[in-house]
């Protein structure tokens, strides 16, 4: 995410907009940070639009945007950063429709499947990254051989008893 010259213009307009809720608030930075979780020193950085840390900034906005009473996909539309399938998502939600003719009614999930899937939803983007990195690599091993190569993941635990 913040690896290029467009992460660094949306980190700025991602400032702006977090520095404006603020304002309109009447909240320090400190304020902020303590309505959010997070340090005084990490508003700063984001409203400074300093890349800061890598890692402390993205897992900060799901709060950030909390203590606005804000889902972190509304704070991410409000600066212009939302990816379009989200944008399209929100839009059909807020029509109440489905975006089709038929409604296609989504399957259910496992429990332990739902969880994963709502934790990932809050997580910034370099933590999917990171993830998705993971899985991939994880898949690759998989497919080579029956035991993962060196640095992957484990296989999972088997539920069933020997």
């Amino acid at each position: 995410m913040f690896g290029d010259d467009r992460s660094i213009t949306l980190v700025i307009t991602l400032a702006d907009i977090i520095k404006k809720l603020r304002d309109a608030r009447e909240w320090s930075q400190t304020e902020l940070g303590r309505q959010a979780g997070v340090s005084q020193s990490t508003i700063g950085n984001i409203e400074a639009g300093s890349r800061g840390n890598k890692r402390t900034i993205p897992a900060s906005l799901p709060a950030i945007a909390a203590a606005f009473d804000l889902g972190t996909d509304d704070l991410l539309e409000m600066a212009g950063m939302l990816p379009a399938k989200a944008r399209q998502r929100r839009a059909m939600q807020k029509a109440g429709t489905g975006g089709g003719a038929a409604e296609i009614k989504p399957m259910p999930l496992p429990k332990d499947e739902a969880a994963l899937l709502a934790i990932y939803r809050d997580l910034g983007p370099e933590y999917k990254k990171l993830i998705r990195f993971d899985a991939k690599k994880y898949q690759a091993a998989q497919r080579q051989s029956s035991k993962p190569s060196p640095g992957a993941l484990p296989p999972p635990e088997s539920t069933a008893s020997a």
